[in-house]
């Protein structure tokens, strides 16, 4: 198989001046490996990547074509293109794809049409499920990230949502909720959770980042940390009832936000560094990587990357530098899987990383 090299060395010029007095732990890799994905244009910018509910296989997504990855086989197993079959399907922008390995069926969401598809493992249509509530509470779908989820066994969908507001920027940061709990039978809204902390809310100004949240879900528990401003993980039961908060970090990320000025052109506005993306890796692990843009008004020079592990039971941090941009698939206690931009062709690849905790001094 063939090896990239994945990780770079950073100088101590990305340590800037942080509020957090502890400084990370060493992650240590102790090995990796890539692949390839072939199949089709896997670069192109609608592409989503998501494990399915068992972690066996990467289901690739883009508009309608769908592609499997089979994590032991280590290649492509499967494609469909969905408009080349039977199916009459909303004629809009298909945003999640869920893949449920015990019967080989697969979850549509269409948000234009608040419309949830059930696909039997003959790509036929089992059941459809019409959303309804979001308008009463001014809410839209979040139209970024995988903030999908399904629990079979409380028949509820788990979207991500947000504050129609977008023009008016107290209402919102402070109506914004970012999941919504839908009856799988009647579509219907149940309740929503998760919201901006009060740092944000206190921010008289609009903040440029890439997406507002982390969101991760884990034995039907669910883990939301904002893109931006903030170290803390909240961690919140099937009801949507907040149950523990952690605020770790990583000592390589300014948490501190970068509000957009007056009269500042969005392109030109200043990136706060990001919590660019999380996984658990159990309930007491969470793995996420950080990005610190390039910024000549924070004199950053180029994009750097951290990735990082937060012992959530003991409050520790464990880092090592990496390229920036990476996505992170799944985790567990040894090994993490990213994809990734090919630095030298025009592909993306799976990258599977063994990793250790290091000790301290």
């Amino acid at each position: 198989m063939k090896k990239i090299y994945l990780f770079i060395l950073l100088g101590i010029t990305i340590i800037s001046c942080n509020r957090k007095t502890t400084q990370d732990l060493p992650l240590e890799i102790v090995g990796y490996d890539t692949t390839v994905f072939k199949g089709g244009n896997f670069r192109y910018l609608g592409t989503k990547y998501r494990m399915s509910d068992q972690n066996n296989f990467v289901l690739i997504h883009q508009e309608l074509e769908l592609y499997w990855f089979d994590i032991e086989k280590d290649s492509m197993v499967r494609s469909v293109n969905l408009d080349t079959t039977n199916l009459v399907l909303p004629q809009v922008n298909m945003l999640q794809v869920l893949y449920q390995e015990a019967d080989s069926s697969l979850i549509l969401f269409f948000p234009q049409r608040s419309k949830i598809i059930h696909l039997d493992s003959k790509l036929e249509i089992e059941k459809e499920v019409n959303l309804s509530g979001i308008q009463e509470f001014t809410y839209m779908y979040m139209p970024y990230g995988q903030v999908f989820y399904y629990n079979p066994s409380r028949q509820e969908f788990y979207i991500g949502l947000l504050s129609a507001k977008l023009e008016d920027h107290r209402a919102f940061v402070n109506e914004t909720r970012f999941i919504g709990v839908f009856d799988m039978n009647s579509g219907k809204l149940k309740t929503s959770f998760g919201e901006f902390g009060e740092e944000r809310k206190k921010v008289k100004s609009y903040v440029r980042s890439q997406g507002l949240i982390n969101f991760d879900a884990l034995n039907d528990e669910f883990y939301i940390r904002e893109t931006v401003g903030s170290s803390t993980i909240n961690k919140y039961n099937e009801a949507g009832n907040l149950q523990d908060s952690y605020d770790i970090g990583s000592s390589f990320l300014f948490y501190d936000l970068v509000a957009k000025k007056n009269g500042e052109e969005w392109f030109q506005a200043s990136m706060s560094d990001h919590n660019y993306d999380m996984k658990l890796a159990s309930s007491n692990r969470a793995v996420s990587l950080g990005v610190i843009f390039k910024d000549e008004n924070r004199n950053k020079v180029r994009d750097y990357g951290v990735l990082f592990i937060e012992d959530l039971e003991k409050g520790k941090t464990y880092s090592t530098p990496v390229d920036p941009f990476q996505m992170i698939l799944w985790a567990n206690d040894s090994e993490i899987y990213l994809v990734r931009y090919h630095q030298e062709v025009e592909e993306m690849i799976l990258v599977k990383v063994k990793y250790k905790l290091g000790e301290s001094n």
